[in-house]
């Protein structure tokens, strides 16, 4: 089976809520080559140390995720689609 690249863009965002108590969540979008938005993306978050699995999402049809209750810390952003190759993001803070 040959695997196709991943034509996407995927646009993160590292944000707070309002609290100062609460953790940070990740949101971000999975778009195509041209900008067009990419549903059912997984996008996981693994420790940068083992690559064990923290949390996971699944884009909706609007190409947007969310991963919520992060720990402050350096991780990798693993994002796949079936059928291609997936993507990894190193450093994500």
């Amino acid at each position: 089976m040959r695997y196709r690249a991943l034509p996407i863009l995927l646009v993160v965002v590292w944000g707070t809520a309002a609290p100062l108590q609460a953790q940070p969540r990740l949101a971000g979008q999975a778009i195509d080559n041209s900008g067009r938005p990419v549903a059912y993306v997984n996008a996981q978050l693994l420790a940068a140390a083992d690559s064990s699995f923290i949390r996971g999402a699944i884009t909706d049809e609007s190409g947007h995720f969310v991963l919520e209750a992060i720990r402050t810390g350096e991780y990798l952003l693993y994002v796949s689609l079936i059928g291609y190759d997936g993507l990894i993001l190193i450093g994500v803070i």
